[in-house]
């Protein structure tokens, strides 16, 4: 299954892709909504993790 994980907090993000990795997901990332749009057209993921605070556009307009 595949995750994509959308976080301006790079460490944080890293964190919990590599978390997923480890439980055997495969993890796509992006750092603002904008790219979080384009990364989510092109890799198709089960799951999308958001934060909704994030500069450019927030989590909640990406929905």
């Amino acid at each position: 299954m595949k995750i994509l994980v959308v976080d301006d907090d790079l460490v944080l993000s890293d964190v919990i892709a590599f978390t997923l990795r480890r439980a055997g997901y495969e993890t796509v990332m992006a750092d603002n909504s904008i790219s979080a749009l384009e990364v989510w057209k092109a890799a198709a993921p089960s799951i999308v993790i958001l934060d909704w605070q994030m500069p450019l556009m927030d989590g909640i307009a990406v929905c």
